[in-house]
Order: structure tokens, then C-alpha cells, then sequence
């Protein structure tokens, strides 16, 4: 199985899938590159993908979050990227769930059943959009209501992106890609 990891984060709010910088190597070193937006790079890994595979009983799910209603650092377009998201996938045969500004529990279920749904998939693909942040190594997909005051409480508060692809993972599918189209920083801070 190979896992496509791109990582959107933009110093402003993340907007109509527009993003500054897809940044991961396997390392964990990061490097930058200017995108013209996150949607093309989507587009281009998930055509890759479908264009490698049989396309007429291939089993695709993907998992579309977009946090926006945070009570500090509120965003306007993360519903917006996921309702363009979801269409998009759609289109191209794609089972898609849905996951609309969830709090930690609700984003850890969506993950589990995520997990579930892409076992032997041909392709599993997960997009976030809302605020992310990196804190000792690890990146961070924050949910509503987190309450973070120190470095040590994103274990505790947040959701890991390591523990997303733990799940794709234990799936199983012959292809994955992991979108964060996220704010790199921390507005609880």
C-alpha cells in the first residue's frame, strides 16, 4: 500500500481550497512549495490514483472533515472546502462521510469508522480542513472545544495525524492520501 501525505498550512485561514505550502517528506524535515491551490493538488493525486487502477469495481471511500464554528480563531471556509471536496469525489465514485465542525469525540469516531469503511479499499482518502498545529514532531488536527494551554495537553485535546494514518493503515487499501488544508498555528495559544 502507498499513502500519499500532503499537508496544506497557510498562515490565514484556509480558503476555498486555496493553499501556501504542501510540506512533508518521510523524515519529518519539511520543504516548501507554492501551490496554485489545494483542489489541484487533490485533483491530481486522486486522477493519478484512478487512472492506475480498474476503474469500474473499484471500491473508493473517502473522509471529508471541515472545522470552522472554534470559539478562538473562528474560520468561514472549511464548509465551503468540504461541500467543493465532497462534490468532487463524488464525481469521480467515491463513497464519501461527511464531518461537520466536530469536537474531539466525534472526530475520533469518524476516524474509527473511516477505518472501518476503507478496509481492502482501492483508494482511501481523507481531507481536513480547520486549524492544525505541530508540537513536538507530531502534527495536530484541532476539534471544536479543545482547551490546549501547554505543548503536553495536544495529546490529550487534539487528534494526531499519525493517528489517522494508523487507521488507513490497519484498512489496508491499495492507495491512500491524506489532505490537511489547515492553518498552521495555534490560536489557543
Amino acid at each position: 500500500m502507498s499513502i500519499a501525505t500532503a499537508f496544506f498550512f497557510t498562515p490565514q485561514p484556509p480558503g476555498a481550497l486555496r493553499a501556501r505550502f504542501i510540506n512533508r517528506l518521510p523524515m519529518g524535515s519539511f520543504w516548501r512549495l507554492r501551490a496554485a491551490s489545494a483542489l489541484t493538488w487533490c485533483g491530481v493525486w486522486v486522477a493519478a490514483f484512478l487512472l492506475a487502477m480498474d476503474s469500474a469495481h473499484a471500491k473508493r471511500v473517502a473522509l471529508v472533515v471541515g472545522n470552522a464554528s472554534y470559539q478562538v480563531g473562528r474560520l468561514t471556509n472549511p464548509p465551503n472546502d468540504v461541500a467543493e471536496m465532497e462534490r468532487a469525489l463524488k464525481a469521480v465514485g467515491f463513497s464519501v462521510q461527511k464531518v461537520l465542525n466536530a469536537n474531539q469525540n466525534q472526530m475520533k469516531r469518524a476516524v474509527r469508522d473511516f477505518g472501518t469503511a476503507a478496509q481492502g479499499a482501492e483508494v482511501a482518502f481523507v481531507y481536513f480542513s480547520g486549524h492544525g498545529t505541530q508540537a513536538n514532531g507530531e502534527n495536530y488536527l484541532l476539534p471544536l472545544g479543545a482547551s490546549i494551554d501547554k505543548e503536553s495537553d495536544y495529546p490529550i485535546e487534539a487528534i494526531a495525524a499519525n493517528d489517522v494514518l494508523a487507521q488507513i493503515r490497519g484498512a489496508q487499501p491499495k492507495a491512500a492520501i491524506l489532505v490537511l488544508d489547515a492553518c498552521r498555528d495555534n490560536p489557543l495559544a
